[in-house]
């Protein structure tokens, strides 16, 4: 693709350019309700975050962005425990004033060629519906998510399962929290979510949304099944103003060292939901718990069998684009090559999600 005309140049970001960048999305996305906040989370909080995977189009002398694109370095989880490096794509915006230019595919250009020499072979994104037809020109792939739409009433008289010790919000000051809860994404999570270091639920899972369309409540209930140590934990979103929530995380299972060789009873795991979700509703305010609403979750995550009423949507709207060969990393550390795009698509599976803790 040709160079964009003057008064434009496409480049990385300017270390002295961070709070512009914050800025300049700002600016783009405050339109659509978007706070500042959460772009500051987004880079501060980034465990991977890299000046160089920033791509700006900037104009003028005074060098002002006016379109961005930025990749996120993560580790995509496959089937059979394996992982390989990607590049989600977020923060595209490009200013009002500065659109109908194709600045935005020069700057895909750019950062695609920065992913190619930073060996991320898979560029995944979630766009707008209106856009996804603009990312299909320019190569990129959709992906369908299947969401399950639970119908709840928000007082769900529900009382706590009976293998539950202790409920209640996850303190990440509690190492034993924390641990629980790696134990159970690292056993637990499906194909489509990232690997998570201890950084990564340091900095990335752990600190509070500055998000302020949100209200997020993270939720751990322990005890025992069967005299062996069980758990779950569940993150859930409350929009403002509105009654649907969302689930964007929820695991359950054994946590003992040998809890990943034999099946949590399936009754458990809906009951552990319930408890949590009306957990949940007790702690948000209070125009919502009056209200029947509707719970999404991905249906990966779903206990099956799951006796909750329920619909199935289909989202899509995650895309990706394949852009040269790879190497899946196993638990034994044995890579194997992925050379063909249908062969990845098989590795992800029709039930692809990723977890929303793990935006970007």
């Amino acid at each position: 693709m040709s160079t964009p005309q003057p008064p434009y140049k496409i480049r990385s970001l300017h270390g002295s350019e961070v709070e512009a960048f914050l800025d300049h999305l700002s600016t783009v996305f405050g339109a659509v309700g978007a706070p500042r906040g959460l772009f500051s989370d987004h880079w501060y909080n980034n465990p991977h975050k890299s000046l160089d995977g920033v791509i700006v189009a900037v104009a003028g002398e005074d060098e002002q962005i006016v379109s961005s694109m930025q990749v996120y370095r993560r580790e995509l989880k496959l089937q059979h425990g394996r992982y390989i490096s990607i590049g989600a794509i977020g923060d595209v915006a490009t200013h009002p004033a500065h659109r109908g230019k194709g600045l935005a595919s020069h700057v895909m250009t750019r950062a695609e060629t920065y992913m190619l020499a930073n060996h991320l072979s898979l560029a995944v994104l979630h766009a707008a519906p209106l856009a996804v037809p603009l990312y299909e020109k320019l190569g990129y792939r959709i992906l369908p998510m299947k969401m399950s739409v639970l119908h709840l009433p928000a007082q769900d008289p529900q009382d706590p399962p009976g293998w539950i010790r202790w409920s209640g919000a996850v303190d990440f000051e509690n190492t034993d929290h924390v641990d629980v809860m790696t134990v159970l994404h690292q056993r637990l999570a499906p194909p489509g979510t990232f690997r998570r270091t201890a950084a990564y639920w340091n900095q990335w899972v752990r600190p509070k949304s500055n998000d302020t369309r949100w209200k997020i409540v993270k939720l751990l209930a322990q005890g025992q099944v069967n005299g062996r140590p069980a758990a779950a934990y569940l993150f859930l979103g409350f929009p403002l103003h509105e009654a649907k929530v969302t689930v964007f995380e929820f695991f359950c299972g054994f946590t003992s060292p040998n809890g990943i060789e034999e099946p949590f009873p399936p009754q458990h795991q809906e009951s552990v939901l319930r408890h949590l979700i009306k957990s949940a509703f007790d702690l948000a305010a209070t125009e919502l718990k009056t209200q029947d609403v509707e719970v999404s979750i991905a249906s990966s995550l779903l206990p099956t069998p799951c006796d909750i009423p329920s619909h199935v949507e289909v989202d899509k709207s995650w895309l990706f684009k394949w852009l040269g060969n790879c190497s899946a990393e196993g638990k034994d550390g044995q890579k194997t090559q992925i050379g063909v795009v249908e062969d990845l698509f098989h590795e992800i599976g029709p039930e692809y999600s990723f977890c929303k803790t793990d935006a970007f």
